[in-house]
């Protein structure tokens, strides 16, 4: 604690002359919603077994739909909100396992693949796009997936 005030006293007076330095800033967001949170309980019989939306879902998850390719802003809010999310699920001490965030959009997001460093996912079907692991979060273009039955009903969610 004496060492984190030592360093935020260097930094205000390392950085006065420069401009405005806040050691102690409230970051309270606006309110977000997910578009979907789930937690799976294997316990029940499911008709996505076997299937790709089965396999994301056998964690808690969160999922955010697009229509179109988002943009990079549209990711960082995703991002946003997935970090939120997992912040108010640490605090209690029954944690039951953090959420993986399935970002869902029918056409491919070049330019916000591009920003967040998503790569595709070896051991997922082509059009599963993983960000670094500290993200915590895929984007899966659902126009890229293969044509299996596996795949039908996320297929199906980016059609027209």
């Amino acid at each position: 604690m004496r060492h984190d005030q030592l360093g935020k006293q260097m930094l205000r007076a390392s950085l006065e002359n420069r401009g405005t330095f806040t050691s102690a800033m409230e970051v309270s967001p606006d309110p977000q919603l997910a578009d979907g949170y789930f937690v799976p309980d294997l316990s029940r019989a499911s008709p996505v077994t076997n299937t790709l939306l089965g396999r994301m879902t056998e964690r808690p998850c969160s999922f955010e739909v697009f229509s179109a390719p988002p943009e990079v802003l549209e990711v960082e809010m995703c991002l946003r909100k997935l970090l939120n999310l997992r912040h108010i699920l640490r605090k209690p001490k029954e944690m039951s396992g953090l959420p993986h965030q399935w970002v869902l959009c029918a056409g491919k997001p070049l330019s916000a693949l591009d920003a967040t460093w998503a790569r595709q996912v070896a051991d997922w079907p082509c059009g599963v796009y993983e960000l670094p692991p500290v993200n915590a979060t895929s984007i899966v273009v659902l126009s890229e997936l293969p044509e299996e039955r596996s795949t039908l009903f996320l297929r199906l969610m980016g059609r027209g």
